[in-house]
């Protein structure tokens, strides 16, 4: 009891000062805009990918690169995707829009000069140049590779347009309508997020799903396993624990069935594969094979300094490239940073990683040590929804185990004009305002959809 004490007070201690951090950045920039000059000829630092840890290093180092210097972002996608609301997106409409950015081609608390967005897929890495998709070089100083991995879902998905994903999702959204019987594959947070929304919705479907591990959301402590296990009873989906089935690849098949090791059958008008992460470390493979592990990360020191020759102990004492950087899912964390732990591809993670990145190119630039990223009791921290009008907050150092419940009061739900639930956004507009858009106004959709 006391050790979980100990643990929510620390976390208080690191959400004040994510807080205090994030306003003391907010002011930086505001006077950072006003003593920084454009120069014909900066210096760059290139980050390529865009996501959670790009992005958030991209936004620290418009507000603290000094003059002569400018950030250079090669992002292949033409949209931010906000991967969270993807499995809302699956059986509930209206969201779609919401979790498709698109990227400023300037952002307005930068200081002219500082930034420039350049739309293309990078496919080598030379010795002080990124190279295009159609020759180009980018030269950078300093170059972090942000590149992030597959989402958890849907699997095989890679989508390079907004339109890709709208229709995507439309057609996982008719599919879900028209089936009787839906059989989710991976009891892992997508799909018990999947589950429990399909259910939530249609109360009168049958939903499955099928695990391959004892207890949902394995990578998890126990309690988020309790939680999830609950939500399913509620709502009546049938749950397989260590089951293994063969099935066809792809993320949805129709009109099949599953055989369990019992020899049990189960039969499904829909199944969704909610199982696979690949790590996109393909960019690196070519320039630094040596510094690629097992699972395709990205071997990086504590300063998430991409290492040359790392050891064979996976404590980051081998020496290391001091220009070039790795954050977010991409990169593979020394046992000095992660206790020895297994760590989990976190968007907060990932975010928390792009500003040490950030902090420690400004640092290096003027001169200064480079300070080692702490992996804190934040980074660990999940909202699962379980249903349309449930969800949880769970965060843990590894040990202790913390979750707060919130549920939508009886006659405050989110319906459609068909009077079914439709759920939250999952604070989509908070992603919008981060990149510096208006919610949810794209300026390139014909409509200006709202």
């Amino acid at each position: 009891m006391a050790r979980k004490w100990v643990f929510v007070l620390l976390v208080i201690r690191d959400f004040v000062s994510a807080i205090a951090a994030f306003l003391f950045l907010k002011l930086k920039g505001r006077i950072h805009r006003l003593t920084y000059k454009s120069v014909a000829r900066p210096k760059n630092v290139v980050v390529v990918g865009g996501s959670f840890a790009g992005w958030w290093l991209l936004d620290t180092l418009i507000k603290a690169l000094p003059t002569g210097w400018r950030v250079v972002l090669i992002e292949k996608n033409s949209h931010f995707h906000f991967t969270w609301l993807w499995p809302r997106m699956v059986g509930v409409p209206g969201h779609d829009h919401k979790s498709i950015v698109p990227y400023p081609a300037k952002h307005p608390q930068a200081p002219e000069g500082i930034y420039e967005l350049k739309r293309g897929n990078a496919i080598s890495i030379e010795k002080d140049a990124v190279v295009l998709e159609g020759g180009e070089r980018v030269p950078f100083e300093y170059l972090v590779i942000a590149t992030g991995s597959s989402p958890r879902f849907p699997t095989g998905l890679n989508p390079l347009s907004k339109g890709e994903v709208l229709k995507y999702f439309g057609g996982l959204q008719d599919q879900i309508r028209a089936a009787g019987s839906i059989v989710l594959v991976g009891g892992g947070p997508v799909g018990v997020e999947i589950g429990t929304d399909v259910k939530s919705r249609y109360p009168d479907k049958s939903v499955t799903i099928i695990h391959s591990r004892a207890r949902l959301m394995n990578n998890f402590g126990t309690r988020l396993h309790d939680a999830g296990i609950e939500a399913c009873k509620e709502l009546n989906i049938l749950v397989y624990f260590e089951e293994r089935p063969s099935f066809p690849k792809g993320t949805t098949h129709e009109n099949g069935s599953l055989t369990l090791k019992s020899g049990e059958t189960v039969k499904y008008d829909l199944l969704i594969n909610c199982t696979g992460q690949r790590i996109d470390s393909s960019l690196a493979k070519q320039s630094f094979p040596d510094s690629i592990g097992p699972d395709g990360g990205i071997f990086v020191n504590p300063y998430l300094q991409v290492l040359k020759t790392p050891s064979a102990k996976g404590d980051a004492t081998g020496d290391a490239y001091t220009n070039i950087f790795a954050a977010g899912d991409v990169s593979s964390l020394p046992a000095s940073v992660t206790g020895g732990s297994s760590t989990l591809k976190m968007g907060r993670a990932a975010s928390l990683q792009g500003m040490t990145v950030a902090t420690n190119i400004v640092r290096d630039i003027k001169g200064q040590k480079p300070k080692a990223y702490k992996l804190g009791n934040l980074d660990r921290g999940l909202k699962l929804t379980l249903g349309l009008n449930k969800s949880i907050y769970y965060l843990t150092d590894g040990d202790s185990e913390l979750i707060s419940r919130q549920q939508t009061k009886e006659g405050k739900e989110i319906k459609d004009a068909q009077g079914l639930p439709v759920g939250d956004d999952l604070n989509a507009a908070h992603i919008w305002s981060m990149l510096a858009q208006k919610p949810f106004v794209d300026e390139d959709d014909e409509d200006k959809r709202a």
